[in-house]
């Protein structure tokens, strides 16, 4: 267990490091800040005043919470045993994610920014069944849960598409680094067990809509969207012997905001 928690925290810090690393920059000058400014127009000609250019941000943080439906997963039959009699239940459908993610506006296509970077997400599956161990010499009873954990690590594009300071459509594609395992924790989330690690590499199509906040418009945006991540996990060995492979698609609907 101790292995699993290093290579975990391992894993996260990597992820965090990267984007700390990806997110670096000087400070944005006139040398590499981007306007948004329209030809001009016979009207705009005969303007008295002055245009005022406004400049465009190139780095952009986001963080997503919302929800996880993996079918698979929840048709996964495996013959772990619980501690107490019988077996726990299956694994439900239904999970929760959070992401961090950073991106940057490299250029523009037909009049869309594009930016590429990097997201980092986790996703969680409760069993839908505990179990509670007789604790001696106390009397009382310890509640024992297995639940699947799960990670992504994925450099992803993204296109924003829409006139800039109104609402805009985002559609994105990754592809990275994935991770499951299965545990037993105890309801304060302290470890006990690990049944079952897996690694893979896998990708993702994503679509969503941001909604401006502030002003300028893309200081702080509203983003609602949707994943699909399509990966392959193989066999788990013995936690799930007849289980075939445990894979995608995942989907996920998230809500949160870029900054």
């Amino acid at each position: 267990m101790a292995l699993y928690e290093n290579r975990f925290g391992f894993t996260i810090t990597i992820a965090c490091v990267l984007l700390c690393f990806l997110s670096f920059s000087p400070a944005e000058g006139a040398s590499e800040t981007e306007f948004e400014k329209g030809d001009p127009t016979p009207q705009d000609e005969k303007r008295d005043t002055t245009e005022i250019l406004v400049p465009r941000k190139k780095n952009f943080y986001s963080f997503l919470g919302g929800v996880v439906y993996w079918q698979n997963l929840g048709e996964l039959e495996h013959t772990l045993s619980g501690p107490g009699s019988g077996q726990f239940g299956n694994f439900k459908e239904w999970g929760f994610n959070a992401e961090l993610g950073y991106h940057r506006l490299i250029t523009q296509w037909l009049g869309n920014d594009i930016l590429l970077g990097m997201d980092f997400g986790l996703f969680f599956n409760e069993n839908e069944r505990n179990f509670e161990v007789p604790v001696s010499p106390g009397g009382g009873t310890l509640e024992i849960e297995l639940n699947s954990r799960g990670l992504y690590l994925t450099p992803s594009v993204r296109m924003v598409i829409g006139k800039y300071g109104s609402v805009r459509l985002f559609l994105g594609a990754g592809a990275g680094f994935y991770m499951i395992d299965f545990v037993e924790q105890l309801p304060e989330g302290d470890e006990l067990y690990e049944f079952a690690e897996k690694e893979t590499i896998g990708g993702y199509l994503s679509a969503g809509v941001g909604f401006p906040l502030s002003s300028p418009p893309d200081k702080v945006t509203l983003r609602l969207e949707g994943k699909v991540h399509f990966v392959n996990f193989g066999d788990l060995g013995g936690f799930a012997p007849e289980a075939g492979d445990l894979k995608g698609p995942i989907y996920m609907l998230q809500a949160g905001i870029t900054f």
